[in-house]
């Protein structure tokens, strides 16, 4: 019986999709927040591991830019709807309410591309959309899963469960504090209590 080939995590969609992985394997199934996304692929993309399995083509590289709120890249914008539009899809993305979401999810911050915006006369502004995978998206992330160096699946690991569910401000002024280069452009300084 033949085995099957090796499969890498090469591009933003598999890293994506092995960030869902691993909030999965912290026991929840929804990630609420494209912005939340942003700033974990950021975290895990800044780590000196992940840059070395870069070059050792194991893991995606990925730039971001200071932007409104922080570190950004379009590459992820690019790579979820790429993953929503599959068919099969792989993530399902559901426009989320702003019932218990913090003040800085539902900032006016939302660029025109943004998949966390319901639209721009809904009532309320922009919500936060929550993430999943879907049954064909697991199996596709725990194949990647599988296969991944496991230097990249320990960071991920890392990033999630020490940033996964914070509360978004948190998560911000963390990186906005760590990584202060990429928040030249931020719009959301003051907001965090960072002026």
């Amino acid at each position: 019986m033949a085995s099957m080939a090796r499969v890498r995590a090469d591009t933003p969609s598999d890293l994506v999709l092995l960030l869902l992985y691993a909030n999965r394997l912290q026991g929840s199934r929804t990630w609420s927040g494209v912005t939340r996304l942003q700033k974990l692929a950021f975290l895990a993309t800044e780590e000196p591991a992940y840059q070395q399995l870069v070059t050792q083509y194991e893991a995606p590289e990925i730039h971001f830019e200071a932007y409104k709120m922080g570190p950004f890249t379009s590459e992820l914008y690019d790579a979820v709807e790429t993953l929503v539009s599959f068919e099969p899809a792989l993530v399902r993305a559901t426009p989320g309410d702003l019932t218990g979401q913090d003040d800085v999810e539902t900032a006016r911050y939302v660029e025109e591309v943004d998949l966390d915006s319901v639209g721009r006369g809904s009532p309320g502004g922009p919500r936060p959309t929550t993430f999943e995978l879907t049954v064909p998206g697991e199996t596709v992330a725990h194949r990647l899963w599988e296969d991944a160096p496991v230097e990249l699946t320990e960071l991920l690991q890392r990033i999630v469960r020490r940033f996964g569910r914070v509360p978004l401000r948190q998560l911000l002024r963390y990186v906005y504090t760590e990584h202060a280069d990429k928040t030249t452009r931020s719009e959301i300084k003051d907001q965090l209590g960072l002026t």
